[in-house]
């Protein structure tokens, strides 16, 4: 059995495409049931629950803070300021510390 490598670079895209699309189509079920629509708001009003009024939402792009150009540090003061932490030596301990394991639920900080 022989296959025909032009017709098989020609057919296979179009049967995973096809075979793609199916695997994403819907399939009615018996026991799946369309959402409940909801009658007693007016038109265009959000249904909101009964103890949701004192929701308050806050943004996470309120405390984004912008990028900053930082001023470049001369190479004599960046080798002090190793020098006064410990050198190298400094950064492999704490490099080879354990990491402290994060607090268990229900613990007092």
């Amino acid at each position: 059995m022989t296959i025909d490598c032009g017709l098989l670079k020609w057919t296979l895209p179009w049967l995973l495409l096809v075979s793609g699309a199916w695997a994403q189509t819907p399939v009615a079920s018996a026991t799946s049931r369309p959402a409940p629509a909801v009658r007693d708001a007016p038109m265009g009003a959000a249904a909101v629950p009964q103890g949701a009024s004192g929701l308050h939402y806050v943004s996470v792009m309120a405390q984004y803070q912008a990028y900053a150009e930082q001023a470049p540090t001369p190479w004599p003061q960046a080798n002090a300021t190793v020098q006064g932490i410990g050198g190298w030596r400094a950064y492999a301990r704490e490099a080879a510390s354990p990491t402290p394991a994060p607090p268990g639920p229900g613990a007092q900080p």
